[in-house]
């Protein structure tokens, strides 16, 4: 009734056995480190897409729990170097803002100057003056209109599809 376990074969039974237990003890190990893997990848894959706030959990003292750490100081560097940019950002739009509605306040009481004036002054002068003030007064415009181009870049919101031949 025992023939399986004589040899050649019981050698090849008991080899079979200790291999199926092995694989069953080594399961849940190799289960867990994959599963971290796994999470490892997912936060990875998350963070490429965009969501900068993603941090990976470290838990551990082993190679994965090594690259969770340094991958989540690398994702908080980063997201700080973004944060700062879209500060300067935005100070840069708030200067150039400000800047051309400061700078229109002194063109116009010179433009009223020069027309108060009159005719106290040489022709040639008052052209020269004249000129001057609309070059001004176009840079002060073109550094509105690219604060505002911003601005609307910024607030595009949704952009929904429009019927071209219905228009028409």
């Amino acid at each position: 009734p025992l023939a399986w376990l004589r040899p050649p074969y019981g050698f090849l039974w008991v080899l079979a056995l200790a291999g199926l237990v092995v694989m069953i003890g080594v399961f849940p190990v190799a289960r867990r480190l994959t599963q971290r893997l796994e999470g490892l990848q997912r936060g990875v894959q998350r963070w490429g897409e965009g969501d900068l706030s993603v941090r990976l959990p470290e838990g551990g003292q082993d190679e994965v729990a090594d690259l969770s750490h340094r991958f989540n100081e690398a994702a908080a560097r980063i997201q700080g170097l973004m944060d700062s940019q879209t500060a300067l950002l935005q100070s840069q739009k708030s200067l150039l803002a400000n800047a051309s509605h400061e700078l229109r306040s002194p063109l116009a009481r010179i433009r009223m100057a020069v027309e108060l004036a009159g005719t106290q002054g040489s022709p040639a002068a008052r052209a020269e003056i004249q000129r001057n003030i609309t070059e001004l007064d176009q840079l002060v415009d073109e550094i509105l209109l690219a604060s505002r181009l911003d601005a609307r870049e910024a607030d595009l919101g949704t952009v929904e599809p429009v019927d071209l031949i219905g228009l028409l």
